[in-house]
């Protein structure tokens, strides 16, 4: 789950990514059964399966080299696919091109299933894996959820621990949010939800993790910050969002704030406290008149 904050990834990246992992599962077979159909029947080979670099040349060899643009390099089950689908393929080339079936090694044939049955595993490995990951993140926002959070958060603990810096929290909850749902709807307010989301995310650093922690309110993890560097960043992400109109569809736009309370969150600290402290600090914010940032 780490790489959730390293990589920034998208939750349409991930849902895409799995669509095209369950097709190239179905793809590979019948892909099998038209090479059987070559080799033991003698029907003639298609042209696409004997191509030279036909493995970048089928649907999925297309997205792994040319529309993942590198997002998953960090998993060792999305680098694991890339030997053994470009063997197999070129393991079924090599077996249709042989004229004299009658001379062809069984061993070699057996050895071509493996490769197969080895690609399918690893495809279905990476889909399992991407498929935890999308379970991560809050489907309406994009933000990642709390179990990805707290996990996170103990990661940047024992690495503060180890390197002897800190990092800092921010509790944020959007103003008066129950009026824009009892005014315009709750499809309205996801929307709004949506957009506040996004542009926060705009907003930070890479290193920065956002969580929607519950309803309108949402945290931030800024690794390598203390408390008073915290408050700044969260300040300008504070007066962008209170100068913006958000755009709802398309004949609404709406203006709205937050609150937020900061706190640094050391290494020996418990996460929990300086959660109930930056929740406090937010709490402080909403009842000095909102549209604040304490720290």
């Amino acid at each position: 789950m780490s790489l959730i904050r390293s990589r920034g990834f998208e939750h349409k990246q991930i849902e895409l990514a799995i669509s095209v992992l369950e097709q190239a599962v179905d793809n590979h077979t019948k892909w099998l059964q038209c090479v059987h159909e070559s080799v033991i029947c003698g029907e003639p080979a298609d042209e696409e399966i004997i191509a030279v670099n036909a493995h970048q040349n089928c649907k999925l060899g297309k997205w792994y080299y040319n529309q993942t643009n590198g997002i998953f390099n960090d998993f060792t089950e999305f680098v694991d696919i890339e030997e053994p689908h470009r063997v197999m393929h070129e393991a079924a080339s090599d077996l249709l091109k042989r004229k004299d079936l009658d001379k062809l090694n069984i061993d070699d044939y057996r050895d071509f299933i493996k490769k197969q049955q080895e690609v399918i595993q690893n495809l279905l490995k990476l889909k399992d894996k991407l498929v935890s990951f999308f379970h991560s993140f809050d489907s309406l926002t994009g933000a990642i959820n709390r179990d990805a959070f707290y996990y996170i958060v103990g990661q940047e603990q024992a690495r503060s621990a180890r390197e002897k810096c800190t990092c800092c929290l921010a509790m944020i909850d959007i103003d008066h949010f129950k009026n824009i749902n009892d005014t315009y709807g709750h499809v309205t307010g996801d929307h709004a939800l949506r957009e506040f989301a996004q542009l926060i995310k705009k907003r930070v650093r890479k290193s920065d993790t956002l969580c929607r922690f519950g309803g309108e309110e949402f945290i931030l993890l800024f690794p390598d910050t203390e408390e008073l560097q915290g408050y700044e960043l969260v300040e300008e992400i504070r007066k962008t969002v209170a100068e913006t109109q958000f755009k709802i569809g398309d004949n609404l736009s709406l203006q709205f704030s937050f609150s937020a309370g900061v706190a640094e969150c050391k290494p020996s600290a418990n996460l929990e406290e300086v959660i109930e402290s930056t929740d406090s600090k937010l709490y402080q914010a909403k009842q000095s008149g909102r549209n604040k940032v304490i720290v």
